[in-house]
Parts: C-alpha cells; sequence; structure tokens
C-alpha cells in the first residue's frame, strides 16, 4: 500500500468516527438546547446554532467517506460542489460560534455590567444571522469558481484537486546559474 493509500484511509477512518459520532451526539445537544433553554439567553443561542453548524457538517462527511474509502467519484460534479459547500460553510460557521460563546462569556465575566445592553438575545440573533448570511455570500463566489474549475480541467474526483496555478520558480530557468541546485533541494522537500 502507498502512502497516499494509506492517507486516504486514515481520512475515511477518522471522517467516518467523525460522522458516527458527531451526527448522534449534536443532533441530541440540539433537541436538548431548543427543548430544555428555550432560547432564553444569548449563550444558549450560540450553542444552538453551533450544534446546528456542527450537524450540518456531519452530514457533509459520509460523502468525504465514500470518496476517500472507494478513491472514486461518481456522484457528478454537483453533488462534489455542494458537498464541499456545506462542509466548508460549516467549518467556518463553527469556528465563528465558538468565538462568538467566548467573546460572550468573556463579557460577561469581565464586563457584567458595561456589557449587558448589548448581550441581549435580539442581538444575538442579529449576530447569528449575519454570520450565516456572511458565510453563504463568501461561499456562492467560491462555489461558482470550484464549478468553473472542475469543469475546465475535466475533473472526475473530488475533494483533492491538482495545483492549477504554476508558478514559475527559480529552479524552472534553466540559465540561472543556482538551477541544478534549486532543482536538488526541491527534489530532497518532496
Amino acid at each position: 500500500m502507498s502512502n497516499m493509500s494509506l492517507v486516504k484511509v486514515a481520512y475515511a477512518v477518522v471522517f467516518g468516527c467523525v460522522a458516527l459520532i458527531g451526527l448522534p451526539l449534536n443532533a441530541a445537544s440540539l433537541w436538548i438546547l431548543i427543548r430544555y433553554h428555550r432560547l432564553k439567553s444569548g449563550n444558549a443561542i450560540f450553542l444552538i446554532n453551533l450544534a446546528l453548524s456542527d450537524l450540518l457538517l456531519g452530514l457533509s462527511l459520509p460523502m468525504r467517506v465514500y470518496f476517500y474509502a472507494t478513491g472514486t467519484w461518481s456522484l457528478g460534479t454537483q453533488v462534489c460542489i455542494w458537498t464541499t459547500m456545506l462542509f466548508r460553510n460549516n467549518i467556518r460557521a463553527s469556528a465563528i460560534f465558538i468565538t462568538f460563546i467566548g467573546v460572550d462569556r468573556l463579557l460577561a465575566v469581565v464586563f457584567p455590567l458595561r456589557t449587558r445592553h448589548l448581550r441581549t438575545t435580539t442581538n444575538t440573533w442579529r449576530a447569528c444571522g449575519l454570520v450565516w448570511i456572511s458565510i453563504v455570500a463568501v461561499n456562492i463566489p467560491e462555489g461558482f469558481q470550484l464549478a468553473r474549475d472542475m469543469h475546465r480541467r475535466n475533473v472526475t474526483t473530488c475533494f483533492e484537486f491538482p495545483d492549477h496555478k504554476k508558478v514559475k520558480k527559480r529552479g524552472d530557468d534553466k540559465s540561472h546559474p543556482r538551477a541544478q541546485q534549486v532543482k536538488i533541494t526541491e527534489l530532497e522537500l518532496h
């Protein structure tokens, strides 16, 4: 088995474990937060959005497991684009919501009286809505770019794309006096 095969098997195993554990646990946490906390605090709203984001991220993982386990992608370009964008959206959203939870806790502990007018449920909903809108707005052009790149390169794979931008390196110029030294260094690095 080659190193690349081992890497793909490792990806399949890791993504599979994350999906198997993450999907039911995030669904349970989302249900508990909605049922018992009922959107009473800004922190609960951030946690609900984080659980939703992680649940959606978990929904994109079975496609990655399929790809890395089989080594092929037969589900088409659109499914690849949607799965990739779902994954990217929710990685970004999770990071932002975790940051918001940390900032909210910091403000509640360090400046409780000065910031209580800012830390309202209305402002929390606004911040969460802005996060989702911003992330989708970023991913719309990114999705179109991904579709163009896949079409231009006639890609039959998903999630792993060859580097399409060739940067001219100093070693590519044969007339450069240090061309051979750079070539040897590049080979050692790979």
